[in-house]
């Protein structure tokens, strides 16, 4: 039986995205991660989690404006 990735929020870790990056920033990314002693996959996730949050945060103050 495989191996499923650990659940995070109630949520399996399971859904894959393929990208094409610059390779500088591959390096710039995996530089951060190491720093931080993660992985790509898991600093990368971190920073899209954080934007996210961040935008819907934004329409949400946007929204209330009115």
């Amino acid at each position: 039986m495989p191996s499923r990735a650990p659940k995070q929020n109630g949520e399996t870790r399971s859904a894959s995205v393929g990208l094409r990056i610059k390779p500088s920033l591959k390096a710039a990314l995996e530089r951060l991660a190491r720093a931080e002693e993660r992985t790509l996959n898991f600093y990368v996730e971190r920073i899209l989690e954080a934007h996210v949050e961040a935008q819907v945060g934004a329409k949400r103050k946007k929204g209330r404006r009115r």
